[in-house]
């Protein structure tokens, strides 16, 4: 019943329980002697290490089946083995419920405001039993409005709480007064923009007053009051720290403002389509926060794209969608680098596959508007798909590095970063990175001043490429082709500062590849062969 297993003897125990409140009548004064029986079963069980749960659904057991004496008593014992576990919450809860069920209101109430005074002096309860307490009392105030005039009382004296001004909103909800509830939130949204200059500890981190406007807006959206629903979600979007609890917000907020656009007239669309670029503008500056959590940050830009897509597409949408789609697909592309399974890997740059794909079908409607010859999108996209096609192994690898080599102007830092990635596992094509060094090289010589270190990387990795196990057992043509990166190298470093440091370093490999290339030659005789 509860998923797990449980000694012969306790199992037996809570049996007997079972049995004894299934097969004998409710308690009454010509069956108490049976109460006995119940409460020293039921006391048998605390003898025993139990759970929590397992505790709450003999109590939950007891009660269903009219057995209040045994069960409320229970239900004290537990709380008293239970005192110190930070799910006591869960049994103040289901004591309260029970309470209110057999219409016994004063206990009930003492019960809450013993939770309230124990809330501000230490003994705080989760937001998952805060937030349940207040769903519990709303239905309960669903049923009476005795609580409107306490309200009106809390809003005279204590007007500048949020928690009076969500009691105010409660009751503007369960009225149907939509004006009204929407102050309230504007109130609460308010309070919760500046909550360090309220004494009100509870607000001191943020956490409860976002709470309260969660709840707020799942109130509005049970009750189905959109116009409502929207203020409390815009209010929670700006000021809740939970990234995920704004992602969703803004899901919503679009979903319902959407609605709503398609139900009005064109001619009243304009403030819904602003309010939809003002939600685009919020994904966007979330997810340039959100640098540390890359993939946070790529669902924002993804979100924000999204919205974008309900705007006009105008030439500054267009750039922002295609802005958003660039970065997502380079988050894609960092946490493939990053992934721990190659399952995960692949799925990333799948995406990223998708990302680059959208970006590019916008960027090409994108470059009939106007100049964009210095915008470096073209290369981008084309690296990006690259590192994607290469470490998917893709087929259609070969036709995209045909555009990449005739490209009439590109860059070393292009050429240098193919010929890595070409490289960078799970991707693995020597030949296509030597092509990109050799192109790159061929650049570098055209420079009127020659950056030596960049060239060096390149001389190095070419000469690694070509001579990957080493020099011996290496054919002549091969040496012959290091043996000119060599001497490439030689010229420029004798042209630059780096003479004194490079020439050293290099003499050793050298001397053995020129030795081993005279030998295949014939210059030389081989050793062991006079």
């Amino acid at each position: 019943m509860l998923g797990c297993s449980v000694p012969t003897e306790l199992q037996q125990t809570r049996d007997l329980v079972i049995l004894e409140v299934q097969n004998s009548p409710p308690l009454g004064t010509e069956t108490m002697a049976l109460s006995h029986g119940h409460s020293r079963a039921a006391a048998e069980l605390l003898h025993h290490e139990v759970s929590l749960d397992f505790c709450l659904n003999t109590a939950k057991l007891l009660l269903e089946h009219e057995r209040e004496l045994v069960g409320f008593d229970f239900l004290k014992s537990i709380s008293g083995r239970f005192v110190s576990s930070p799910d006591l919450g869960k049994i103040i809860l289901l004591h309260i419920e029970f309470l209110l069920q057999r219409m016994k209101e004063p206990l009930a109430k003492q019960k809450i405001e013993d939770i309230i005074t124990g809330h501000y002096t230490g003994k705080q309860l989760s937001p998952e039993i805060l937030n349940r307490l207040h769903i519990i009392l709303w239905d309960r105030a669903a049923k009476s409005y005795e609580a409107k005039e306490a309200v009106k009382e809390a809003e005279r004296c204590d007007p500048s709480s949020i928690f009076t001004q969500f009691s105010v909103y409660k009751v503007a909800v369960l009225e149907g007064n939509t004006e009204k509830a929407v102050e309230a939130v504007v109130a609460m949204g308010k309070l919760a923009a500046k909550p360090a200059q309220h004494e009100d500890k509870l607000l001191a981190d943020g956490s409860a007053a976002t709470s309260l406007l969660s709840l707020a807006a799942q109130i509005a959206l049970e009750t189905e009051q959109q116009a409502v629903a929207i203020k409390a979600l815009e209010y929670l979007s700006q000021h809740s720290q939970d990234c995920q609890q704004v992602f969703t917000a803004l899901k919503c907020l679009v979903r319902l403002v959407l609605s709503k656009v398609m139900a009005e007239p064109k001619e009243n669309r304009t403030k819904d389509m602003d309010m939809l670029v003002t939600y685009l503008t919020s994904a966007w500056n979330l997810a340039v926060q959100f640098e540390n959590c890359p993939g946070t940050m790529r669902d924002f830009f993804v979100l924000s794209f999204k919205f974008s897509q309900f705007c006009p597409s105008d030439t500054a949408v267009l750039i922002a969608q295609k802005t958003c789609l660039l970065l997502a697909a380079a988050v894609d592309l960092e946490m493939g680098r990053c992934s721990l399974t190659l399952t995960e890997q692949v799925e990333l740059l799948s995406q990223a596959l998708h990302h680059i794909q959208a970006c590019r079908e916008i960027w090409n409607v994108l470059k009939l508007t106007g100049d964009f010859s210095k915008d470096p999108t073209d290369t981008l996209l084309l690296v990006y798909e690259f590192e994607a096609r290469a470490k998917l192994n893709d087929p259609e690898l070969d036709s995209l590095l045909e555009l990449v080599w005739e490209l009439p102007q590109i860059e070393t830092k292009i050429l240098e970063t193919i010929a890595s990635l070409a490289m960078e596992s799970p991707a693995y094509y020597p030949s296509v990175c030597k092509r990109a060094l050799k192109s790159a090289l061929t650049l570098h010589r055209k420079q009127e001043a020659i950056d030596a270190v960049r060239v060096s990387k390149c001389l190095h990795s070419l000469v690694h490429l070509s001579l990957p196990t080493g020099v011996i057992d290496t054919d002549a043509c091969v040496l012959e082709e290091v043996w000119g990166y060599f001497e490439d190298a030689l010229s420029i470093v004798g042209t630059t500062r780096t003479v004194g440091d490079s020439v050293p370093q290099m003499t050793g490999l050298y001397s053995e590849v020129l030795d081993k290339l005279d030998r295949a030659k014939g210059f030389l005789p081989n050793e062991g062969h006079h």
